[in-house]
């Protein structure tokens, strides 16, 4: 990364760029959270309105490029997967233990720097996952992206399917 860059960043993304290299095996640079969604869930629809909200925020277009992904408006370069736990016995405990275990996993800056999960538990219940480096939102950002996701999401399908009903939850430091 070339020091210019780094300039560019806000003093806050500066600090947190300057401890990751630091501490470059750390999670303490995660931000995560999930939603319990429950609903007729349209995974299709629902990636797409995430594609369109991330695109849409400055401080993604602006900074996820200074740590060399020039690629990230190329729809593939988004990391979100459906995952469907729902034929599993205790697929509830298998979605939450997966979102605890990974929250803890270090992001490589150089190449990722967002996680995406839709986590099937029934017909109509979803864990939908979000994990993303802190130089590009805090927890504040992180509620902010849950909601403009799912008003956008339910606005969409209002004439298709009933509306999502959703609760957002934070992992604690």
């Amino acid at each position: 990364m070339n020091s210019n860059k780094v300039d560019d960043f806000s003093l806050t993304q500066q600090g947190i760029y300057f401890v990751q290299e630091k501490h470059p095996d750390s999670s303490l640079f995660n931000v995560g959270g999930y939603a319990l969604l429950r609903g007729d869930i349209n995974p299709v629809l629902l990636f797409e309105v995430i594609k369109q909200q991330l695109k849409s925020y400055d401080i993604i277009k602006n900074r996820y490029n200074y740590f060399e992904n020039n690629n990230f408006y190329d729809a593939n370069i988004f990391d979100m997967q459906f995952v469907d736990y729902s034929k599993d016995n205790n697929s509830d405990s298998l979605c939450l233990d997966w979102m605890n275990s990974d929250i803890t996993e270090t992001f490589n800056p150089k190449f990722d720097l967002l996680k995406i999960r839709l986590l099937k538990s029934s017909d109509t219940h979803y864990y939908w996952y979000v994990k993303i480096h802190h130089v590009l939102f805090d927890g504040y950002s992180m509620r902010l992206f849950f909601n403009y996701v799912i008003k956008d999401y339910n606005e969409r399908c209002k004439n298709i399917t009933s509306p999502v009903y959703r609760k957002v939850f934070k992992f604690s430091d």
